[in-house]
C-alpha cells in the first residue's frame, strides 16, 4: 500500500513568522499533543498551552516537531521548517 506523502517548506518571510503559521495551522487542524524532538531527549506538549512559537524558535537545528492527528513531520533549522505529511489540505495550508 503507498500513501501520498507532501512535502514543502513551511511559508513565512523570518524564522518567527515561519514559526508562528506552523503553530497557527497545528491549533487549526485540532492538534492536542506534538513532540519537540531533539539531541537532548524529547517533550510531549498540547500546543494551545505553550507558547509553542517561541519552543520553535528555541529548538536546536536538527529538532523535529511531530504530531500524530494531525500526521506531520517538521524538521527545525534556522533557515527552514521543512515539513512532510500525508494530509494534502495541511500541506496547502503549511505553504501558504
Amino acid at each position: 500500500m503507498s500513501v501520498n506523502e507532501f512535502t514543502g517548506d513551511v511559508a513565512g518571510e523570518s524564522r518567527e513568522a515561519r514559526a508562528s503559521h506552523l503553530a497557527g495551522r497545528l491549533a487549526e487542524a485540532g492538534a492536542q499533543q506534538v513532540i519537540l524532538a531533539g539531541p537532548g531527549g524529547w517533550r510531549a506538549l498540547a500546543p494551545r498551552a505553550t507558547d509553542l512559537p517561541g519552543l520553535i524558535l528555541s529548538a536546536p537545528d536538527s529538532a523535529e516537531l511531530l504530531a500524530l492527528a494531525p500526521p506531520l513531520r517538521v524538521a527545525i533549522s534556522a533557515q527552514r521548517l521543512a515539513f512532510i505529511t500525508p494530509d494534502a489540505s495541511l500541506a496547502d495550508s503549511l505553504r501558504s
